[in-house]
């Protein structure tokens, strides 16, 4: 499987916590792409805000407020349940975390956090469900919330991926590189073609990319 990991902004004074994060959330050597994405713009204190969208049932969430005593997570989910779920965990607390019900394509996030406060956001395996027509709604929604020369810490599909080869050879294409899965769910696969464009739309920066495969 392959996948990505991106972190996209300009680097920081601060790129050890970065790094420590992105250990805790990600670990090392995964099969994944990570991005490393900052936000242009002056002076990168320590990070203390966290946003993750696309929680789920928190178990982001938990481990990092473990690993990281000084964090507050604001942690957002388009299903109910899953904040719910959040909500009800034996670690939930109010003053350490904001769970709440998110569609980050169609809901305003600067209506329940507040604008340029966030250290660094997570969207883990979240974005390749969005339609491709609608990614740049949803980066510009959470691009609303970091701060300048904030940190996106984004995970997902990357293309040559053995998933993708299975929906290919079902013909279960909706179009390039987005599929529709046997349960109804999409998937995206990503390259820089795609990404790279959007993020200098939005004066978003790579600042480190990392792309591995698991072997099978």
């Amino acid at each position: 499987m392959r996948e990505t990991l991106s972190s996209i902004g300009t680097p920081s004074t601060n790129t050890t916590r970065i790094s420590s994060l992105r250990s805790a959330l990600f670990g090392e050597g995964l099969g994944t792409p990570l991005l490393a994405i900052r936000r242009e713009g002056p002076g990168f204190c320590s990070s203390q805000v966290v946003l993750e969208v696309g929680c789920g049932a928190g178990n982001t969430v938990f481990p990092l407020l473990v690993a990281f005593p000084d964090v507050f997570v604001h942690a957002c989910d388009f299903s109910p349940l899953a904040i719910e779920l959040v909500k009800e965990h034996g670690a939930f607390k109010l003053d350490r975390v904001n769970a709440f019900v998110c569609d980050v394509i169609t809901d305003d996030l600067c209506k329940m956090i507040m604008p340029g406060s966030v250290d660094v956001i997570t969207m883990i395996f979240m974005l390749s469900a969005v339609s491709p027509m609608k990614m740049s709604l949803a980066l510009q929604n959470v691009r609303n919330v970091l701060k300048p020369s904030g940190t996106l810490l984004f995970r997902d599909y990357a293309m040559g991926d053995y998933a993708q080869e299975k929906l290919a050879k079902k013909c279960q294409i909706i179009s390039n590189n987005f599929y529709v899965r046997g349960d109804g769910t999409c998937a995206f696969y990503f390259s820089k073609v795609h990404y790279q464009p959007c993020l200098k739309e939005m004066a978003l920066t790579l600042w480190k990319s990392v792309c591995t495969a698991n072997r099978l």
